[in-house]
């Protein structure tokens, strides 16, 4: 028997992460377009959310492995990003006062890791020497941050929170 001593290429193992994520995105974007798709709305709705959940934390962190100097920031994000869709959920099913007054510091938590996150990968931006680096950089930034909208949008929407 002969041994297979081949190294994976780290690009490859990063794109197919990323693609990970991106399928858990769609799928929890079409259950969320037909939430009759499994039977039951709160079914559908619930697998979706955590897909999507899932999808787009996955996201977030392959996209940071791209590049060592944005990893931090994008970790901050992901951890902020999480904790914003715990708060918002806890905050939807949770209605009492000593609930809400941990959800009052889990937002904090939550809105300080993605403020830093995203100054941390502003700075590096800004810092950069390489124009290319930093434009890509910058469109990876955006992108995630449009996801995270979107997420956040959708889940307002199961909810059915209007604001």
């Amino acid at each position: 028997m002969q041994q297979n001593n081949k190294t994976k290429d780290p690009i490859i193992e990063k794109l197919n992460g990323i693609a990970v994520a991106l399928s858990l995105l769609i799928i929890s974007t079409f259950l969320y377009m037909y939430p009759e798709y499994l039977g039951f709305n709160i079914l559908s709705n619930s697998i979706g959310t955590f897909l999507g959940i899932i999808g787009l934390v996955g996201f977030i962190l392959e996209i940071g492995k791209f590049d060592e100097d944005f990893s931090e920031g994008f970790k901050y994000l992901g951890v902020g990003i999480f904790l914003t869709l715990i708060s918002i959920a806890c905050i939807y099913f949770l209605q009492y006062l000593f609930v809400k007054i941990i959800i009052l510091f889990l937002s904090l938590l939550s809105i300080y890791s993605l403020l830093l996150g995203l100054f941390y990968i502003v700075y590096i931006v800004l810092t950069k020497k390489d124009k290319k680096q930093s434009i890509k950089g910058v469109l990876a930034t955006t992108l995630n941050f449009l996801i995270f909208v979107l997420t956040v949008l959708q889940l307002l929407e199961i909810l059915n929170i209007e604001f």
